[in-house]
């Protein structure tokens, strides 16, 4: 399969799946209290690495899943814009924040101009691709970012893991499950409406 056949038949599924789960996505992935903590230690990692008036992007936001720590720990951004390729987790970004800035793309086509960035975050959104593509998701990025900007994320799998310290159990269990998801490239079946 030719890399853009694969692009299209990879956002497809990934959207199909987004929009049915993203009524719940922030209950499932950040209400427990050990993903609360978990969000808190990035959140304060990602501070080390803003500047006031940074213009950031929050690339693949979901429903502005960590929104509520934005508006505090970078309060002071010239701008803050929101990018995901479900219309289903734009649509809840939006109603959770009707004057935020959310624009529905990929990590492939980020919606906004070449070097206007000072900051993307990306927060476990990359293991959504598979590795064939991760080369045009990081031309992307570097695309948008402006001289002198940073890149900062956090992947489920990887060192550091909420495994790694107290609690461990349920990061084991959640770390295991995204592994599993990417090894295979399925996805937990969504919850009936």
């Amino acid at each position: 399969m030719r890399l853009d056949e694969q692009r299209l038949h990879v956002e497809a599924k990934e959207t199909a799946y987004e929009d049915a789960i993203a009524h719940r996505y922030n209950r499932d992935y950040h209400a427990s209290p050990i993903m609360r903590d978990h969000d808190e230690d990035f959140v304060a990692f990602v501070q080390e690495h803003f500047r006031p008036g940074d213009r950031v992007l929050d690339l693949g936001c979901g429903p502005a899943s960590l929104w509520h720590y934005w508006g505090a720990a970078l309060a002071e951004s010239a701008a803050l814009i929101g990018v995901d390729l479900s219309p289903g987790m734009v649509e809840e970004a939006r109603n959770a924040y009707p004057t935020g800035d959310f624009r529905i793309g990929s990590h492939l086509e980020i919606p906004v101009p070449s070097g206007t960035i000072d900051l993307v975050i990306a927060s476990s959104t990359l293991h959504h691709l598979p590795d064939t593509l991760l080369p045009g998701a990081f031309a992307e990025i570097s695309r948008v970012m402006a001289e002198h900007a940073t890149l900062v994320g956090r992947e489920p799998v990887g060192t550091g893991r909420i495994a790694d310290r107290a609690g461990w159990l349920s990061g084991a269990v959640m770390t295991f499950r995204h592994l599993v998801y990417r090894l295979t490239r399925t996805k937990e079946v969504p919850e009936r409406s």
